[in-house]
């Protein structure tokens, strides 16, 4: 599996799960989050 591909598909699976930890409130791990989506998009993100 490429390496990029890799890395979207670990941060997909972070932001599925990030809702039911104790950070979903941290807005620094959210923007975190978000800005490495956008750089490493997972394909389930980029067919909507």
């Amino acid at each position: 599996m490429e390496s990029a591909a890799l890395i979207g598909l670990i941060l997909f699976l972070i932001s599925e799960i990030l809702p039911f930890t104790p950070w979903k409130g941290n807005g620094i791990v959210q923007q975190l989050l978000a800005t490495a989506r956008q750089l490493f998009p997972h394909q389930s993100h980029t067919n909507q």
